[in-house]
């Protein structure tokens, strides 16, 4: 039993590592599209502050998963990725 449980761990971290650019990638978007907004169309964001609470509780939801495995906050070899979480309308 617990060496099914041991590969299922190592093949969810496959997962999370690799899948669509990896969990790094799929965070450094997220952000990436957010400074896209606030750079290109501020008032979208003024207007709708709800998309800004979307691409925060996403941001949210991967950096907890990412918490919960063994990985580091960044990734390895590249320490921008992911870039910071961009400063937003509300600051």
């Amino acid at each position: 039993m617990f060496g099914s449980k041991k590969m299922e761990y190592r093949e969810l971290l496959d997962v999370i590592k690799n899948t669509e650019g990896g969990i790094y990638k799929r965070i450094d978007e997220n952000r990436e599209l957010l400074q896209l907004l606030l750079e290109e169309h501020p008032d979208l964001l003024k207007n709708k502050p709800w998309i800004e609470r979307w691409i925060l509780a996403t941001d949210n939801y991967l950096i907890s998963l990412l918490r919960h495995t063994e990985l580091p906050l960044s990734k390895p070899g590249d320490p921008q990725m992911p870039r910071p979480f961009p400063t937003t309308v509300r600051k």
